[in-house]
């Protein structure tokens, strides 16, 4: 526990401007300095996550800035950085589903994010590919099922 909370606070204090100890011990508990702002991804992200308004998930899309917490190894942190990946993807994929008709750039923009983070979620790879080829870029469609496929074939070892 004193390794993670050492390791948590020092990823903490590499923050611009904090000056000041993140992560403080008070009434037998570790609690964020109140001095500390805090500005997470993974809150409006999960906040997001049953929403069917698409500016709301739209929000979440823009919001992620990449893993959680990425030179914490930790496995709580290992999960949380999972399940802020899984909220991520279902966000986008829902986003994608309510605005593929009316706005087909959003929905592209989504499903590229899914399989950036799961290269090998084949709904989004496959929904791509339609919308591309649903754009009248045949050509690009082509390609994008062939880098997919190969994708695909490399992450199941075929």
């Amino acid at each position: 526990m004193k390794v993670s909370v050492r390791r948590l606070r020092a990823a903490l204090s590499e923050a611009p401007g904090v000056a000041f100890n993140p992560l403080e011990f008070r009434a037998g508990q570790y609690l964020l300095s109140e001095a500390f702002e805090v500005q997470v991804d993974a809150v409006t992200v999960r906040a997001a996550r049953h929403s069917h308004d698409p500016a709301v998930l739209t929000r979440a899309l823009d919001a992620y800035t990449g893993p959680l917490l990425p030179r914490l190894d930790s496995a709580w942190a290992d999960d949380a950085r999972l399940e802020l990946e899984e909220d991520l993807i279902a966000c986008a994929l829902r986003l994608a589903e309510l605005v593929r008709e009316d706005d087909p750039a959003l929905a592209t923009r989504a499903y590229r994010r899914v399989l950036d983070l799961d290269p090998l979620q084949e709904e989004a790879a496959q929904a791509l590919v339609e919308l591309t080829e649903e754009g009248g870029r045949a050509g690009e469609a082509r390609y994008l099922e062939r880098v997919c496929q190969r994708r695909l074939e490399e992450g199941l070892g075929a």
